[in-house]
């Protein structure tokens, strides 16, 4: 399972700079997960994390009035999937739900047609384990092995007890590799935790897992309407008043979008003016939401999740779908397959229940009644977080309890309450 990923370890402990960003999720969406993944953890887990992102006081009390600790690194992931270096991980990022295989491809509300392929399929559709659901449970696997600094420290002890104490130059050489063995530690956890905390979010976006045939609806063009935006012209960047939505600069893999211009089919624009379903997905309900129903406050919408954080919990009827451990890939299918089920259901269909095609005008309706699928996957998405993290740095908890459901204390509250 872990193959892939520990043939890249040379590259997670490269250079973590960060570029212009790669959205999944939206900067927005990816740090809404994040922060009620935060808020939902045992004190003892928000330590230990604050510990691996090796924050200080001073960083915590920045987090008190602005984002949480994994917030912040929430869209790590995306901002350095340009880097050469890290572009081998732009498939981590969404599953391909192999629909071209299908006959008669997959399309919205077709319940036959699940049982014909119609699913995410770990085996078809993962290969090498080289996905979303796999890169979750590499990094938690990843993440959970190289927290337990007392394993280390054993060794460590048993190295010394073996030399008999030594000379002064092998115990300078023995601490030098001590300090090297730590740095990778240091560096694994925290390449881990951005992983685990970006991608539990990609794959509770609804267009992160679904068709291969599209591309995730990246090949759908759409045009929002005047209702649900204002007009946008050449000059928008100068007009800082004009109600306008994000558009998608870049491709999943990282790759600048080019536009043919309609009076020149050998010039390109740099931005791509254009939106497409993923995109859609990805920022504009979030951005409709916000600025529709929460007078631009990105907290306000959060609370609202968090406030229906229950409703979602118990909207969940599969005892499958309530397994929250990273670590299990049956487990994380289930999420995924969930996800697949919101991208024909709604992502893919208009209000009317028809398919959506290239083309089509996506007006405030859509973005209206689209917003509580939104809100319930980003819920869900944090809730999921925050018992992963708390199991992988847990582990004897974890193995005490892993032949029942197990839900993190905060996370239990959220359910009862």
């Amino acid at each position: 399972m872990m193959k892939y990923l520990l043939l890249s370890t040379a590259v997670l402990l490269s250079d973590t700079r960060t570029t212009r960003p790669v959205q999944g999720w939206g900067s927005e969406g990816h740090e809404i997960v994040a922060n009620i993944a935060y808020q939902h953890l045992s004190s003892k887990a928000q330590s230990i994390i604050q510990d691996i992102l090796q924050l200080n006081d001073d960083d915590d009390n920045d987090n008190k009035n602005s984002q949480s600790p994994l917030a912040k690194i929430a869209n790590w992931a995306d901002e350095i999937r340009s880097h050469e270096e890290y572009k081998w991980t732009a498939r981590m990022h969404y599953v391909d739900v192999r629909d071209d295989i299908v006959s008669g491809g997959c399309h919205p509300l077709d319940d036959e047609k699940k049982k014909e392929g119609c699913v995410f399929d770990y085996k078809r559709d993962c290969g090498d384990d080289v996905c979303a659901v796999g890169a979750i449970v590499n990094f938690t696997n990843i993440l959970s092995s190289y927290y337990h600094p007392q394993h280390n420290d054993e060794d460590d002890d048993d190295e010394q007890s073996q030399d008999g104490g030594g000379l002064r130059g092998g115990q300078a050489a023995q601490q030098q590799q001590m300090i090297k063995k730590d740095d990778v530690f240091t560096n694994m956890r925290q390449t881990s935790l951005k992983f685990v905390t970006h991608i539990v979010g990609d794959v509770h976006q609804p267009l992160h897992v679904s068709r291969t045939s599209d591309v995730g609806g990246n090949t759908i063009t759409v045009k929002l309407a005047a209702s649900a935006r204002k007009q946008q012209n050449d000059n928008d960047d100068d007009n800082e008043n004009d109600l306008s939505y994000s558009y998608p600069t870049v491709d999943r893999n990282g790759q600048p979008l080019l536009l043919l211009k309609e009076d020149d089919d050998n010039q390109q624009l740099s931005h791509h003016h254009s939106h497409n379903l993923h995109s859609v997905w990805d920022t504009t309900i979030i951005e409709h939401a916000i600025t529709k129903f929460y007078d631009g406050s990105q907290s306000s919408f959060q609370a609202s999740i968090v406030q229906d954080l229950p409703n979602y919990l118990s909207s969940i009827t599969s005892s499958s779908s309530l397994c929250m451990d990273g670590s299990d890939v049956t487990c994380v299918s289930t999420w995924a397959n969930e996800s697949w089920d919101y991208a024909l259901d709604y992502a893919y269909a208009n209000v009317d229940g028809t398919e959506i095609e290239s083309g089509v005008v996506i007006g405030d309706e859509y973005l209206d009644r689209r917003m509580e699928v939104v809100k319930k996957c980003l819920g869900l998405g944090g809730l999921r977080l925050a018992n992963v993290l708390e199991m992988a740095l847990n582990v004897e908890e974890k193995e005490e309890e892993k032949e029942e459901i197990v839900l993190s204390p905060l996370v239990r509250g959220a359910l009862s309450s």
